[in-house]
């Protein structure tokens, strides 16, 4: 069964907000831990929290509080050109989908095209080759007949 696809917009149910935050964070986290894990780098995942419970407290998941002083002290000694070079924002991000998107349509519109004139250029291959062949006929016909082989 397909999920349907979900709008990104404030979820006006106090409960059914919290239930889906506590949801989604659980899921951010794992993936976190995963990325660490099987890519044996150092990630981790800052949420603070919509309530109360988790404003009081910064989770610092899966690495724990000393675990990510150091993955931010890293990002803070990096240099700026090195630390911005692979960070995206909503805006670059869309940039690029609609970049690739439009090399997409531009790579379908060009397929087409070829496809379209396939038939064309496979009917003109044809006539050139009836063409030859009738040419070949009518040179070995004249061969044949003045030199009277047969």
């Amino acid at each position: 069964m397909t999920r349907k696809k979900v709008k990104l917009t404030l979820i006006t149910n106090d409960a059914a907000r919290r239930e889906t935050y506590k949801k989604r964070k659980k899921q951010m986290l794992k993936k976190v831990e995963e990325l660490n894990t099987l890519y044996g780098i150092e990630a981790c995942a800052i949420v603070y929290g919509h309530n109360d419970l988790d404003r009081a407290r910064v989770l610092a998941i899966p690495l724990g509080e000393w675990g990510v002083q150091r993955v931010v002290e890293k990002l803070r000694i990096m240099p700026e050109l090195e630390r911005s070079k692979k960070m995206v924002n909503q805006a670059g991000f869309i940039g690029q989908r609609i970049l690739k998107g439009n090399e997409q349509v531009m790579k379908l519109m060009k397929d087409n095209r070829e496809k379209d004139q396939s038939p064309i250029l496979s009917l003109l291959n044809t006539t050139k080759k009836r063409i030859f062949l009738r040419r070949w006929n009518s040179t070995i016909n004249k061969f044949t007949t003045n030199n009277h082989i047969c």
